[in-house]
């Protein structure tokens, strides 16, 4: 049962995106809808219920939808007329508003080194061992970007610094051989991945590099100063940063109590930890709970350690599985390539994998560890 005022979910859906006049991330459309008071779930995952709501509507009503989908987890509505979202330009997408306030509490305020906000690529490990690379033996570089990267290239570009179209950044990426695609839609895959990255940027606690300005169009964020927006989004990168060093620091049984708060919260249940102990992990046992009918047995190891995890890891998480039980590896550091590769090994149990970076944006997410300042910024139409 519904609770709120007697409004549908799926008419509080096309009330926030309307009042937005642009395309919207499923956790941007949740927290609106909750905060307008036009909908509230009694679930633990209340915005995957409203995100399969979304998507139920859509795939019944493929044409006569209220709703289209413009890319990853991005929402929009129909008699708008953006481009379609293929499933191609899924497998292309790098994989969540105004961003909220967030503290940490009892931390240092100690400034950080900033980490770069692209990650460094993964170099796969040699199949002889650790021996270094033959460089002559590596493919040449390619002479095309990312789509995100095209377009910040694009924008640099831009005659004084005005915001552009992402239709038209996508046509002068085009022209200028910035991008080489096959999609049948390159305009939605540049927005949705545009949006991705913003929303990924934000939950992250970094900088964006773009800025939305309404209507399809995109600016860079470099391009507005040291306003409060940008005050806001350099505090939370640096909670972001003292939460990474909480994670490493942190007694063992806090670290227990943390990661078991943050799956009840993710939608898991009956979290437990296993009793047999060990110096070099810990195993949490619970199940998932996906739009409150599908039940997945899983069994979660987490290692705190700053180094890439090799695919031992995995290999020893899949020898624990129990019958139907699915795994997942959370570390405090990263994986390497060759971990990466063996958790998606065909006819073998798929193993899910949680770097350091994606643990603390979950963290601040569902404010665990952390709790967020919800801010309202008002600014004079132009």
């Amino acid at each position: 049962m519904e609770n709120g005022p007697n409004v549908k979910v799926l008419d509080a859906v096309e009330q926030v995106l309307g009042e937005a006049g642009e395309p919207l991330h499923i956790f941007e459309i949740h927290r609106r809808v909750v905060a307008a008071k036009l909908w509230d779930s009694p679930g633990k995952t209340p915005d995957q219920t409203l995100h399969a709501r979304i998507a139920v509507d859509i795939k019944k009503n493929p044409q006569t939808s209220r709703f289209q989908r413009t890319g990853r987890g991005i929402f929009a509505l129909r008699k708008w007329g953006l481009p379609e979202y293929s499933h191609e330009s899924a497998r292309t997408e790098t994989a969540q508003t105004v961003a909220p306030v967030l503290y940490l509490a009892d931390v240092a305020k100690t400034p950080q080194k900033r980490r770069s906000t692209r990650r460094k690529p993964i170099v796969e490990d040699s199949i002889f061992g650790d021996e270094d690379l033959d460089e002559t033996s590596a493919a040449p570089p390619s002479p095309f970007l990312a789509f995100t990267d095209a377009a910040e290239r694009v924008l640099e570009q831009s005659p004084g610094k005005t915001a552009m179209h992402y239709q038209t950044i996508t046509a002068e990426a085009r022209r200028l051989g910035l991008i080489n695609t096959q999609d049948q839609t390159p305009e939605a895959t540049m927005y949705a991945q545009i949006l991705t990255e913003i929303d990924r940027q934000h939950l992250q606690g970094e900088p964006p590099r773009f800025s939305k300005h309404g209507r399809g169009m995109v600016g860079l964020s470099s391009w507005e100063g040291a306003g409060l927006q940008s005050q806001i989004t350099e505090h939370n990168f640096l909670v972001s940063q003292q939460l990474q060093t909480r994670l490493d620091e942190m007694p063992r049984p806090d670290f227990e109590n943390l990661i078991a708060a943050l799956l009840v919260e993710m939608g898991f249940e009956n979290v437990a930890l296993d009793k047999r102990l060990s110096e070099e992990h810990l195993d949490l046992r619970g199940t998932l709970v996906i739009a409150g009918s599908v039940r997945i047995g899983m069994l979660v190891r987490v290692v705190r350690d700053k180094v890439d995890l090799s695919a031992a890891i995995v290999q020893s998480l899949r020898g624990s599985l129990g019958t139907h039980e699915q795994g997942l590896v959370i570390t405090t550091g990263g994986f390497s390539a060759a971990a990466t590769q063996e958790a998606q090994r065909p006819n073998a149990v798929p193993v899910g994998l949680l770097e350091g970076e994606r643990l603390v944006s979950l963290l601040m997410q569902y404010e665990v560890g952390v709790r967020q300042i919800p801010c309202t910024l008002y600014e004079l139409k132009a």
